[in-house]
């Protein structure tokens, strides 16, 4: 597997190409007669999805050691991160129970690399249900028209999937290429 650095380096480098097609969405959408007002809610949260949860929220959050995601949510957030890190361990930790509970350590219901974690679309979306389900909450019971929130998630969700599929697709090409030479060349730029 591409150490989370390998990740992150990639992630950084696509950020460009997820502006671009964000916009290129955002513009398809507009002849559908969608209003633009919503249009670009959705723009905005794709745009945050992808540069901003896509820096600490990836499909490596199944693993429940400490990731490199995990790493990045503590030094920026400090004493809050270490609670939002605690959060995120109900994760990884529901996915090994699976796991235990059939008996195979990394089978198809629980363990690292699984359906779970690591598909594109539904892994995002189970991942989005999981850790922003108390806003989810508040806003349902304390915001009178959440409408434009809704759509703000959306475009998060959007965002995040794009993170999350060059994250996958980077995993499945670790499959058919050796990453010991990239990391070589990595480790000497530092």
């Amino acid at each position: 597997m591409p150490a989370g650095d390998v990740h992150f380096d990639y992630f950084n480098r696509y950020i460009g190409a997820s502006r671009v097609l964000a916009f290129a969405f955002a513009i398809a959408m507009l002849p559908l007669g969608i209003e633009p007002s919503w249009v670009a809610t959705i723009f905005i949260g794709d745009l945050m999805g992808y540069e901003k949860l896509g820096k600490y929220i990836d499909p490596d959050d199944d693993q429940p050691d400490r990731t490199a995601s995990e790493g990045r949510i503590i030094r920026r957030f400090k004493a809050l991160g270490i609670a939002i890190v605690a959060y995120k361990s109900v994760y990884p930790w529901g996915i090994y129970m699976l796991a235990f509970l059939t008996g195979t350590l990394n089978g198809r219901l629980g363990g690292h690399r699984t359906f779970w974690s690591h598909s594109y679309v539904f892994s995002t979306i189970l991942r989005m249900i999981l850790y922003f389900w108390p806003v989810a909450v508040i806003i349902y019971l304390y915001i009178e028209q959440p409408f434009y929130l809704w759509l703000f998630a959306i475009g998060l969700t959007i965002g995040l999937c794009k993170a999350d599929g060059l994250h996958i697709f980077l995993d499945k090409k670790e499959k058919r290429t050796q990453w010991t030479s990239y990391n070589q060349r990595y480790q000497k730029k530092k």
